[in-house]
């Protein structure tokens, strides 16, 4: 995969927030228009009592950091609880699932 050159500056008006085609929840890719091959960044705004599909990735860790409220994450048979600022590294072969069963949204 080929790297990006230089830098690319992305201000929170570069931001197309959208809701996601199955599970109905708000999110923002950051890094789309850069043009990126190796990494990949995505806000979710995850709704009270909301969840993400259950799925894993073949090539590509993924790093999950809460910035408010509690999230919760299913990683294979265990379940973590990441409190604000808390993050958790992933590796392509786990199945993982986000969900959010709390009364405050989480991003």
């Amino acid at each position: 995969m080929k790297a990006v050159t230089g830098y690319h500056l992305i201000t929170p008006e570069d931001l197309c927030w959208r809701v996601s085609h199955l599970m109905k929840i708000p999110n923002a890719e950051y890094l789309e228009r850069t043009g990126s091959e190796n990494m990949g960044a995505r806000l979710w705004r995850l709704p009270p009592q909301s969840a993400n599909i259950l799925h894993k990735r073949i090539r590509a860790e993924e790093f999950y950091f809460v910035l408010e409220g509690t999230d919760r994450i299913r990683i294979g048979e265990e379940t973590l609880t990441l409190s604000k600022y808390g993050g958790v590294l992933v590796g392509p072969d786990q199945l993982r699932q986000v969900f959010n069963d709390t009364e405050e949204e989480v991003l």
